[in-house]
Parts: structure tokens; sequence; C-alpha cells
């Protein structure tokens, strides 16, 4: 079965940039938001970014507090959810020298409606809903895919994307 995937990249500079214009991730005023599809096979084929919007400093507040709701689920800021030489959603997000860095396969090969991204890797679904397969799956991680989620979906809505 052949596998089609498209990449997706969405980058937000919010605030001020370094002198040479590269946002520095929040570190030094700067608030970057980032959303890419990643290929990470043996022979990548590059990563591009669709989408480059600068907003206004108000969005700060709005990162510290999506910072605080991610802290709750990734108190080390960062999840690496995908497995050897696959592909993945990256969100990264930086404000006020804080910075949260996620990576999943699930929003990816899940676009296939008979897979599903267990706690234990990529497995199909035989029969079940993905719904059904992820209540008996590892509670800890299915609240980590939800957060994910989540995180992106109040991304999506902030921004307009």
């Amino acid at each position: 079965m052949a596998y089609h995937f498209s990449l997706f990249a969405i980058i937000l500079v919010v605030g001020c940039a370094t002198n040479d214009d590269t946002p520095d991730l929040g570190m030094a005023g700067a608030s970057v938001v980032t959303i890419v599809d990643v290929d990470g096979g043996l022979s990548p084929g590059g990563d591009k970014s669709l989408l480059q919007a600068v907003s206004t400093n108000s969005d700060a507040q709005f990162l510290s507090e999506l910072f605080d709701y991610a802290t709750e689920y990734f108190p080390e800021r960062s999840w690496n959810n995908f497995g050897p030489d696959s592909q993945y959603r990256q969100i990264v997000f930086a404000s006020l020298g804080r910075k949260v860095e996620l990576k999943s396969w699930h929003p990816i090969y899940e676009t296939n409606a008979n897979v599903v991204a267990a706690s234990y890797g990529l497995t199909g679904l035989d029969g079940q809903s993905r719904d059904e397969f992820l209540v008996k799956d590892d509670q800890d991680y299915v609240q980590k895919r939800t957060a994910f989620d989540e995180i992106e979906v109040r991304l999506r809505k902030r921004f307009g994307l």
C-alpha cells in the first residue's frame, strides 16, 4: 500500500527578531510559533515554509497561557513521539524566554483511517474505531496526544489558520 503525505508548515513570528532578521526562538523578546510536518526519512524531502506571518505583541500573553497549559502535560517542555526514519508533526512555540517543542507522528500517519499511533508504535485498527483502541491504550500517552492536538487547535484558532 502506498502512502501519500503532504508537507505542511506554518511559521509565525511575533514581536521582534535578532539583528540578522532571523527569529530568536523567544529568548530575547521575540515570540515564535512553528507547526511543520517533517520528513525524517533517510532521504528527507526537505521542509518548506508554506506560510509566514507577523503578529502583534499582544500574542505574548496568549503564548504564556499556552505555555502553562503545555507544561501541565509536558513538564520537560518537549515530547518526541515518533519512530525512526518517520514523518512527524512538530510544534514549537517560544515567548518570553520559554520554549516548548513537541513532535508526534500521530497527526501524519492517522490520516490513514486504518492506522493508529499507539503508545508502543504504529499499528492497524483491525476493525476497531480509533477511540475504541485508545481507551485501551496507556492513558498517560493518550492524554499527551490529546494535549498535543489541543495546542495545535489553539494556535490555529488564535492565528486564523
